[in-house]
This record gives C-alpha cells, sequence and structure tokens, in this order.
C-alpha cells in the first residue's frame, strides 16, 4: 500500500468503484468455452441473415475479433464517447465481408456474442466481504464502469454475483447505457447526483490511470488506485533496482495508457494522474477507510 495523502479525519461518505481488473478479473479457466459457445451463436444467426457461403463456421469467431477492432477504433477517435453498438456491428459486419444488418439484427449478433458475467469473470476473494465491511461502517457504495454491454442482463448477472446485496441498482452507472465514458465528468456527475455525493465527500476506487484517476481528480474527488498486476510487473522489470514510488509508477502506467488509446492530450491529463493511494488488494482499503461519523 502506498499513500500520498491520508484519510483519517475526512468526511468520506461515498465510495465509487471501477468492475474489471478492480473487484473481478477474467476466468481463465472458463473464457475460451464461452468465447467458441458465443462464436457458434454468431455463426448460426450470421448464416440465416446472410445465407451466403461465407457463412461457415469460423464466421462467429471473425465477428468477434472484427467488433473488437471496430471498438478500439472507436475509442481511439472518442474515448470518452460509448461506441453505439449498432455501428460497431455494423462496421464489423463490413469488415469480414457481410452486407449491412438491420438495427435488429446487429442487437441479436451483439448479444450472441455475450459471455455472461457469473460464467467468465471471477470475484477478487476479497470483494464481497470487503464492500459489505464497508457497507457496516456507513458508507454508501456506486459502481461507475466502462462497459460495451450493459443493460438487463447485466444488472441481473450483478445481482446473481452478489454486487447488488451491498451496491443499490440505482448506484450503478454503466457507460454503454448512459452514451459517455470515464473520464467525462457528466459520467461522474450523474452518480454523484443519484447518490446525493459531492466530490469532497466521495472517493473513486479503480485499475485505470485514464479512466478512474484522472475523470476523479478532474472534479476533485480523491482516487485510490489498484494498478494491473501486469503493468505494476512491467515497472519493476523495466527499473529493478529503483524503490517503488507511486508518482512514478502513476506516470510509467498513464503514458501506456495514453499511447494505448491514441490519446493526444497526454501534457493536459499528466496533472490528473495522481492517486492519492495504491493498493493491490481491495480489502486494503478497510485499512485506508475509518468508519464513517
Amino acid at each position: 500500500m502506498l499513500q500520498n495523502s491520508s484519510f483519517e479525519g475526512r468526511a468520506i461518505r461515498y465510495l465509487l468503484f471501477d468492475l474489471g481488473d478492480t473487484l473481478w478479473t477474467k476466468n481463465t479457466r472458463n473464457w475460451k468455452a464461452l468465447e467458441a459457445a458465443g462464436n457458434q451463436r454468431a455463426s448460426t444467426l450470421l448464416a440465416q441473415f446472410f445465407p451466403t457461403p461465407s457463412s461457415g463456421p469460423e464466421s462467429g469467431q471473425k465477428l468477434r475479433e472484427a467488433r473488437g477492432n471496430a471498438i478500439m477504433q472507436a475509442l481511439q477517435a472518442q474515448n470518452e464517447i460509448s461506441p453505439c453498438t449498432p455501428d460497431i456491428m455494423r462496421t464489423a459486419c463490413q469488415q469480414i465481408g457481410y452486407p449491412l444488418p438491420t438495427d435488429e439484427q446487429t442487437i441479436a449478433l451483439f448479444e450472441a456474442l455475450r459471455m455472461r458475467l457469473p460464467e467468465s469473470r471471477k470475484l477478487d476473494d476479497d470483494a464481497l466481504s470487503t464492500l459489505h465491511t464497508l457497507k457496516q461502517r456507513g458508507y454508501q457504495i456506486g459502481i461507475v464502469t466502462n462497459r460495451q454491454e450493459g443493460g438487463r442482463l447485466f444488472f441481473e448477472d450483478l445481482s446473481k454475483l452478489g454486487l447488488l446485496e451491498a451496491i443499490h441498482p440505482d448506484h450503478v452507472i454503466v457507460s454503454c447505457d448512459y452514451g459517455l465514458r470515464k473520464p467525462h465528468p457528466a459520467i461522474f456527475r450523474a452518480l454523484l447526483e443519484t447518490m446525493g455525493a459531492s466530490p469532497a465527500e466521495t472517493i473513486m476506487i479503480g485499475d485505470n490511470i485514464y479512466a478512474d484517476v484522472v475523470g476523479a481528480k478532474r472534479l476533485k474527488l480523491q482516487a485510490i488506485w489498484k494498478p494491473p498486476p501486469e503493468r505494476l510487473q512491467a515497472f519493476q522489470q523495466q527499473y529493478p533496482d529503483r524503490p517503488l514510488q507511486l508518482n512514478e509508477l502513476a506516470d510509467f502506467v498513464g503514458r501506456y495508457e495514453a499511447k494505448k488509446y491514441s490519446l493526444s492530450s497526454y501534457n493536459e491529463i499528466k496533472p490528473f494522474m495522481q492517486p492519492d493511494a495504491m493498493i493491490e488488494r481491495v480489502s486494503e482499503l478497510l485499512h485506508l477507510l475509518p468508519e464513517t461519523e
């Protein structure tokens, strides 16, 4: 655990969490099988929608890959705008040689590729217990997450995972449903307004320097960073003899994220990249955050 500041004595009452690589990770044991099942569903639909020789058993896999490419291209063009699902699927279909699908067909194809969360994600072993303890300490908890898959099925899956026992569903905001992505200030403001929270009373906890830390600090929220283990390992491999400093690690990972998303405004966001603390496990929050007053 590394800290730039202390949370003792501060009137913190609201905690916002990211999801991926913050409260859960991919379930690698099931991932390939779930992908294959989704690819098969998509292949079947493509054959129904476009009965051509190209609609073979590999078409679903090609569609998944093209969808991923289309999403990344959209994010690199406008990172704070949530890609429109019909547009993404039309682009993906074109990339693999299919005619333009209707809106209904794009949604059906997108949903065919969806992997449900209880099978495809694994909650950190300390996630639920930490959330319940924080709730018992008097904190109100919300989720603000960048995802391309939301809607009713997403909330069903959160319930199955047990997350909605600690978090009211009204306190969950998903980028694809809202239309904007972190770090856009509007998505944070929308959740703060729903929860009745002010920035001075709120901490954001997430794994992404750009989306979570920059997004929070722009609005004067405090930020606790849970860096992805692979980025922490990359820093330590590049600087094996250097003591770990929070500001240096944040800058290292921030530059990686800026390159990944083709951000041209790195110097503009750099002043907002420094988290108030870093954790490697969510249960470390219990040592950082006292009972609320």
